[in-house]
């Protein structure tokens, strides 16, 4: 008989103050959290100190840590917290920015280990010509090969997985979900997003993302100032702030195209949808190699029916299928990505068409309730640790 596991330690390398300041990720707390007795989320505190928040059977322990290497250090707070709360069972987010103080936890104190891994940056640093970047690639290996369980998100990662010796049998297949009852087409007139914008007779292509290096906007400026010059009515839209901001309209400002950029800060949910409900294409030109794998902006703009251009990179194949729910272009191609975007603007019905097909498979594959009962199914339902 199986015996579920009823305490749960997630380890995350996402940086938080409280639990009612974790915007969208509480509620996948919330989610993963209605099946155990208590659920407990080890993460960063961007306030520098250690401390606890508590709702009902929803535990959030903070440890003073602000980057990705101090977080690696005091993610050992893993150690103590297991015996502690009796965790049973212990999810890590990474496998090394946690990961390795979650691996040592469970074998330590025998429990179950789920390792998930959201970026192609490890399995490049095991190819990587520095050392140090090579034993950190290890290091996410071994945690890889010997975790309980390995989420997999697609066919890409699957690969990936097997090809540095995970066991096809551990992994365990738990799609990308988006709320298709929020994130809907008919939750938002159009007409009016658009009025409210000032994009009523516009063709605007949106992207969602902080504004870091990562999500290819350099180069997406860089091929809408092409678009531009052949369609004066487009707009660029980047909505989620970041350090790179004076930079992008510093850029548009060399191309002559600034008037037809916006450029906004970090958006709420509902900003977010309106925008999306506005919008004529949406657009992910994230760069290779920069730790990008599947970003849930370009879910939600699937279920909002909004057409899909998308780099080729990480998991964003598995998600976009190729002439029929969206378009992929080579990661940095400026003119491919040019290219695409002019052929979206000049065809409506295939803005159309890949716009519908895209929201019947955000229904069909990556609704959020069924792929978070798988999500529970598998991390509940660990049994042992794979010993090494």
């Amino acid at each position: 008989m199986l015996v579920m596991l009823q305490r749960i330690l997630h380890i995350s390398n996402s940086p938080y103050r409280s639990l009612t300041e974790t915007g969208p990720t509480y509620p996948i707390f919330r989610e993963l959290a209605a099946d155990a007795v208590e659920y407990h989320v080890l993460a960063q505190n961007v306030r520098r100190r250690f401390s606890t928040d508590r709702e009902h059977d929803l535990y959030l322990h903070l440890v003073p840590a602000l980057t990705g290497r101090e977080f690696f250090f005091l993610s050992s707070a893993a150690l103590y917290l297991v015996p502690k709360h009796r965790i049973d069972g212990i999810l890590c987010q990474d496998p090394v920015l946690g990961g390795v103080s979650g691996f040592e936890a469970a074998r330590l104190h025998d429990v179950p280990l789920m390792a998930e891994v959201h970026s192609d940056v490890y399995f490049r640093y095991l190819e990587s010509d520095s050392p140090t970047r090579r034993a950190v690639g290890r290091l996410a290996r071994r945690v890889l090969r010997h975790a309980t369980k390995v989420r997999v998100t697609g066919p890409s990662l699957a690969r990936k997985l097997t090809a540095i010796g995970v066991e096809p049998s551990r992994m365990a297949h738990v799609p990308y979900r988006v709320d298709i009852d929020f994130f809907a087409p008919d939750k938002v007139r159009r007409a009016d997003a658009r009025l409210a914008l000032g994009f009523e007779a516009n063709i605007v292509i949106v992207s969602v993302g902080r504004f870091v290096e990562q999500k290819g906007y350099l180069a997406l400026i860089s091929a809408f100032a092409d678009v531009a010059a052949a369609c004066p009515a487009a707009r660029l839209v980047l909505a989620g702030g970041g350090p790179l901001q004076a930079t992008y309209e510093a850029l548009a400002d060399r191309h002559g195209i600034r008037a037809a950029l916006r450029v906004l800060p970090w958006i709420s949910r509902d900003e977010q949808r309106a925008l999306l409900a506005a919008s004529d294409v949406y657009v992910q030109p994230s760069l290779a190699g920069k730790g990008e794998w599947m970003p849930r902006a370009l879910l939600e703009a699937m279920a909002m029916g909004v057409p899909l251009v998308a780099s080729e990179v990480g998991g964003m194949a598995d998600v976009i299928r190729e002439g029929r729910s969206g378009l992929l272009v080579p990661p940095g191609d400026l003119q491919r990505l040019a290219a695409v975007l002019r052929s979206l603007i000049d065809d409506q019905c295939l803005r159309l068409h890949l716009g519908a097909q895209g929201r019947v498979e955000a229904e069909a594959q990556y609704g959020w309730r069924e792929n978070f009962a798988r999500y529970r199914d598998a991390l509940y339902s660990m049994d042992a640790l794979t010993p090494g």
